[in-house]
Formats: C-alpha cells, structure tokens, sequence
C-alpha cells in the first residue's frame, strides 16, 4: 500500500531532492559504518510490553520504525560498492549499497545528517532495485501516442461520442446518491486536512512518514521520466496514478462493496496530508504549495468519485440487483479522464510554473 499512495508525492521528492556535486569524505564514513552495523542487527527493533504502555516510548520506537528497515536473516553487503545518490533539504546525504537478499534484488538507502562537527545515521531502509513502471514507458514513442491519446480523449468529451456518455454514466454512479457523494467528499478530503493538521501537531512524527513514503515510492522510475521533460512526466504519472491508485487500490477493493475502497483511502489521504504539508519545511517557495493545491484537489477526486461509486453499490443492489457491478464499471473512464487532465497540469507545474519562483 506504501506505494501506491499516489505518484504526487514522488514527483515533489524528485524535483524538491537537489543533488550535490560530491559528497562528504566523514558522511561517506559515517555511512559505510552505518550499513555494516545494519546487517549486524544493531538497527533492528520490537514492541515489548513496556513500550506499548508507555506513550513516550511507543513513540520512540515509531520514529524507529519508519526510519530503519530491520535487517533479514544472513544478509550480506559490501560497502565498496556504495553509491552516492545525493543531497535532500537541510544537508542530508543519501548512499545506496547493494545488498545480498535470498529471493531478492534490493538495496539499503542509507541517510546522514550532519550533527554538531560530524555526522549520524538518519535512517536506513531496505529498497527495492529497478522501478515499479515498465520501462516500455521510457522512451520517445510513448510519449508521440501519449499525447495523441490525450487528444482523442479530450475528442472524446467534446463531441457525443460513445467516450463521453462513458464518463457521463460513470459520473452518475459516483454522485447518485447525492447525499453520499457529500459525506464522502467532506470525509476523504477531511482526512486529507487532518494529515496536514497532525504535521503541525507532530513535525519528526510527520517528517519521518514523509521520509517513509518518498523511499518507498522513490523506486517507481517517476522521478526519472519527470527530467525528460513535461511530456514523458505526465505519461508516468498517468499511468502511476490510474493503475496503481485508481484501479489496484480502489477499484478492485471497491468490488467489496466500497467500504475496503474507503479505508485505503482514507489512509492515503492522511498519510498525504502529512506529506505535502507546509509544515514539515520545503526548499521550495511557499506559493509553491498553492500552485499545486489544483493537483491535489483534482486528483483526489478521482480516486473519490471511484469510492463513491463503490459504496454506492451497497444502497443500490436491492433495486438493481447485480446490475450495480456494471455501472460501477464506468467510473473507470472517469477516472482515467480526470487523471490525464490533472497529470498535464502536475508536469506543467513541477517542471515549468514553480521553477519559475526559483
């Protein structure tokens, strides 16, 4: 679930993320001491009864828990073969080591900050190698049918085609009932402000999930398709955003009669109000944050118009009876239309809108 909670939050991380020139010589040491201690078990952590009672406590290990990946049975590395992979906000440096995993192919991403003269371990998590997008998306010609999919697409919704009256019956199995559509709107976007409100609350708290989500959503090969250029940008977040957070989290629970739908969602939600929070600092300017208040607001409601569609199913079964299931096939189009559109205008945004307030 971790990943799919929206290419949004990976697209910020790689254009926020400015990476330095060469890294620390003491950084690099810390580092190294750092991964090899990791596999020795020295990061590894639980939950005993003491620290369940004890609120304090409970939030120490919660810290830990989102900052360090517990190191598997017999796992290998040499830190030789550790790779910078740069600079984040406030002078962290970030290495990458290969590491030796039955059954997989990963690394560990290991983060030190500077501290007082030197340097400590900010957190280091087990990741994945390669991207969670297939790399049939990374090149020129996608991008060429990309584009003249976008235009049949808005083609499709000027004139009464059979694309347009497909988004209009999906748009009718998301706000019927009315009085649903409401509640879910204000509870979805609501949990979405708590995570924003719990950031102020908590900032390390909050900082740390930010951290957590941007490693694991940092493998989905967005952050590279977003330096090609606007066009390859919103081809990989499209596609991220409709497969990932439309249809594996929210359609596909949606068949259980909305109510798996709704608790993803309100999870991401949460976990995206935190993420995207002024609170927890930016490199980039505040206005920033407005420009992409419409990439926000429009995204999401994607994924609540598929909710909506799926909770719905349980108020109109008795009176359509399995015919439900078909209608709530047409929230697809809508989804996917609302995706595309919000996806040219994340890429305009990121790479053309806010470097202008550089």
């Amino acid at each position: 679930m971790r990943r799919a909670w929206a290419s949004l939050l990976t697209v910020l991380v790689a254009l926020v993320a400015s990476l330095a020139l060469a890294q620390t010589p003491a950084a690099e040491r810390e580092a190294d001491r750092a991964a090899a201690a990791w596999t020795q078990g020295e990061y590894n952590f639980q939950l005993g009864p003491a620290e369940a009672g004890d609120p304090r406590a409970a939030r120490e290990l919660l810290l830990r828990a989102l900052r360090f990946t517990p190191a598997p049975a017999d796992v290998r590395i040499n830190t030789s073969l550790r790779r910078y992979a740069g600079t984040q906000q406030g002078g962290l440096e970030v290495y990458r080591y290969p590491v030796a995993v039955a059954g997989s192919d990963a690394s560990i991403e290991v983060t030190v900050e500077p501290a007082g003269e030197g340097w400590r371990t900010r957190s280091v998590r087990l990741v994945a190698n390669g991207t969670a997008l297939p790399r049939f998306l990374f090149g020129p010609i996608p991008a060429v049918l990309f584009v003249a999919a976008t235009l049949a697409l808005l083609y499709g919704l000027i004139r009464p085609t059979r694309w347009r009256e497909w988004v209009r019956r999906g748009w009718e199995a998301a706000r019927t009932p009315l009085w649903l559509y409401i509640t879910l709107n204000v509870l979805l976007y609501g949990a979405f402000a708590l995570g924003m409100l719990f950031s102020y609350g908590d900032r390390e708290i909050g900082a740390a999930l930010r951290e957590y989500t941007a490693g694991g959503l940092s493998s989905t090969g967005i952050g590279e398709l977003v330096q090609g250029g606007v066009i390859p940008a919103a081809l990989g977040i499209s596609y991220w955003n409709f497969l990932s957070g439309a249809v594996l989290t929210t359609y596909l629970p949606g068949l259980l009669f909305g109510f798996p739908a709704l608790l993803i969602n309100l999870g991401r939600f949460f976990v995206l109000g935190i993420a995207l929070s002024p609170a927890l600092g930016s490199e980039l300017p505040a206005a920033a944050f407005w420009l992409h208040v419409p990439t926000i607001i429009v995204e999401l409601q994607a994924y609540i118009a598929v909710t909506c569609a799926a909770v719905a199913m349980v108020f109109k079964i008795s009176r359509r009876g399995l015919a439900v299931f078909r209608d709530y096939v047409y929230v697809l189009p809508l989804a996917l239309t609302i995706l595309v559109l919000a996806a040219w205008y994340e890429a305009f945004e990121l790479l053309v809108l806010i470097p202008l307030l550089r």
